[in-house]
């Protein structure tokens, strides 16, 4: 045969084979990364989807301009985005007391990522969520969390008055650590300043981060809590 024809149909042939083998690898390579990203994480099964408040603005019952108002946000506060209506227009968020409104988008920063994955941000009703329902579904989210997503500390300062929120002066829940007390951090809020803490006792509630001591690199199995996003308030000039 001809080696002007035999030649090029060599190369062509090796070409073939090349590409024929790398089609199987670039495949699994694929569905690997796709089941890297479907992965959850057991110790924080909630994403977070905070939103900065562009503007001091009320928080109100309803997606529009007469809703009435629920509580107000300031400028610089963290808040977290629950969903949006059909119009992009209103944010359904949830402020760190646990008032659950609307807030008009454009003044509600949101990571453009997260704004516009369905998954993280999806359209709701323009009703509100029942205060039960809403209720329930955090305690069956709770009840999930592994024992092994928890971190263990002491009590570091004199003694501190257990909040009900990750808030100075949210209200005591009625129980008083000491120092050198053995607690159980269940979750920390969203910059990690406040845990969520139980008592050998069993009470549960929000300590400020700093008044305990663990162990390095034992928060960081440690769940986040969004459902109580701390108020970070931009400092004034």
């Amino acid at each position: 045969m001809n080696r002007r024809i035999v030649l090029p149909l060599a190369v062509v042939g090796i070409v073939l084979c090349f590409s024929i083998m790398a089609l199987p690898v670039a495949h699994a390579g694929s569905s690997s990364l796709l089941q890297a990203t479907e992965q959850v994480d057991p110790c924080n099964f909630k994403p977070a989807v905070p939103g900065t408040v562009l503007t001091t603005l009320p928080i109100v019952n309803e997606p529009n301009n007469i809703g009435r108002p629920l509580i107000k946000v300031f400028q610089g506060d963290v808040i977290e985005v629950l969903g949006k209506n059909k119009t992009g227009f209103w944010v359904l968020v949830k402020t760190n007391w646990g008032v659950v409104g609307w807030a008009p988008s454009p003044q509600v920063l949101v990571a453009p990522k997260l704004w516009g994955d369905p998954k993280m941000v999806p359209v709701v009703a323009d009703e509100l969520p029942a205060p039960e329902a809403t209720a329930e579904a955090t305690e069956a989210v709770t009840e999930t969390v592994s024992t092994d997503c928890t971190a263990e500390g002491i009590v570091a300062v004199t003694s501190f008055a257990l909040q009900i929120k990750p808030l100075s002066r949210s209200g005591d829940t009625g129980a008083t650590v000491k120092g050198g007390d053995r607690l159980l951090v269940l979750a920390l809020n969203p910059s990690g300043s406040w845990f969520k803490v139980q008592t050998d006792s069993g009470e549960v509630g929000w300590i400020v981060s700093s008044s305990v001591a663990t162990a390095p690199g034992k928060l960081a199995k440690v769940p986040k809590d969004f459902g109580s996003v701390e108020a970070t308030l931009t400092p004034k000039p």
